[in-house]
């Protein structure tokens, strides 16, 4: 696999970035290269970004310009940054398997034969583990309830089912979902892929765990809740209004992530007209907002959700 490209984001990792670059370096294929980017630590995560670099030098590089401002944006800089064929992505505080890259070059490997040089995607299913790396559970897909078969581009945006942590994309790809026009109605670089791979091209799921996904509070998004502790927070946010404001807030991120998926797509893409309409449905009366929710499941499809219907 020719110039493939491991993006590694970090922010005050110190405690998590060695173990996992020392994954990284155990990869079975070694056949990459990893690019590093600070968002401005405070901690020690540059010494020892910049010992690894030493130590490997070529295969581990730090790539040298201002911070980003963020997990999304900065994997879009470094996608912009780093030209390759092939683009992992990697969080500072996971543990790869030794075989991810392996087997998800051979499945993205086996899609490009199918298809041909179009925009394509795979992604995994990961453990999700405590600190010190012992799994807590065999399943993240599980136990997030997601469904990683339900790949459709209206399935995607209703919910994101792939990590970025756990994905491979080629070039096609990464240069079709750069040409978005406003970053910040893009919600996250994995899930944008999702959908840009799902309007364009293609995706692929390998269906076993590819990394451990580590808890530890820090996390941007994580996965170790219990059932009484999201029951207790659900609750405290209904109370307070959140539960409202948070729905309000996926709705409209849906909207504009949906006009900008629509700017990407040629006039005769079967699905233009549906996010054109899905983004400017803001502006309609709110009976044909509701009856547009009901014709197109965009929502939360269990009982818990079904009273987001009257807030569209």
């Amino acid at each position: 696999m020719a110039d493939t490209a491991i993006l590694l984001t970090t922010y005050n990792g110190s405690r998590w970035l060695p173990a996992q670059l020392d994954s990284l370096l155990s990869q079975t294929d070694r056949d990459f290269v990893i690019w590093i980017h600070d968002d401005g630590s405070s901690d020690d995560t540059m010494k020892i970004v910049e010992k690894y670099c030493k130590d490997f030098p070529g295969m581990i590089r730090a790539a040298d310009y201002p911070p980003a401002g963020g997990a999304k944006q900065n994997f879009f800089s470094l996608m912009r940054h780093v030209d390759a064929d092939w683009y992992f992505f990697c969080d500072q505080d996971d543990i790869w398997l030794p075989d991810k890259v392996a087997r998800s070059r051979k499945a993205v490997m086996r899609m490009r034969e199918k298809y041909g040089d179009i925009p394509l995607a795979v992604f995994g299913d990961m453990y999700v583990a405590d600190m010190e790396g012992n799994i807590i559970q065999p399943s993240y897909l599980q136990y997030m309830k997601r469904d990683p078969r339900k790949l459709s581009l209206r399935q995607l945006l209703r919910e994101n089912k792939a990590a970025g942590c756990t994905m491979v994309i080629n070039r096609q790809l990464a240069r079709e979902a750069l040409r978005f026009r406003q970053e910040e109605n893009i919600v996250m670089h994995d899930w944008w892929l999702m959908l840009t791979a799902a309007a364009l091209g293609r995706i692929g799921f390998i269906n076993s765990p590819l990394l451990l996904y580590r808890q530890h509070g820090d996390n941007q998004i994580g996965a170790g809740k219990s059932t009484l502790a999201w029951a207790r927070e659900k609750a405290g946010n209904l109370l307070e209004g959140k539960q409202y404001r948070s729905s309000m807030k996926g709705i409209l991120e849906q909207r504009r992530m949906a006009g900008e998926l629509a700017e990407l797509l040629p006039e005769n893409h079967p699905d233009k007209a549906f996010l054109k309409e899905l983004a400017e449905i803001g502006n309609s009366p709110k009976p044909v907002r509701m009856k547009f929710y009901r014709e197109h499941p965009l929502l939360p499809d269990d009982s818990r959700n079904r009273w987001k219907i009257w807030i569209v």
